[in-house]
């Protein structure tokens, strides 16, 4: 399964449990150098953001905390 394959896998389970879902967002004031989210979910006054990756890595454990640092998410996965 490819990486965009996962991602709407995600996007479609996440609008039937009734998220607002935005794809590919850049999670600065400015979108140079800011982080940029797979896809962020929104539903009342929480927040998810959400890195689909295909395995785990360091790489992507320092992607999610960079994420957790410069944007006020709820939940981080």
């Amino acid at each position: 399964m490819r990486e965009s394959q996962l991602a709407q896998y995600i996007v479609d389970w996440l609008i039937e449990d009734g998220w607002e879902v935005y794809k590919e967002v850049c999670l600065g004031k400015w979108s140079h150098g800011a982080p940029r989210a797979d896809i962020v979910a929104r539903r009342g006054n929480l927040t998810w953001v959400v890195e689909t990756k295909q395995s785990m890595c360091l790489a992507l454990l320092d992607q999610a905390l960079r994420i957790y640092r410069h944007y006020p998410a709820h939940y981080v996965s």
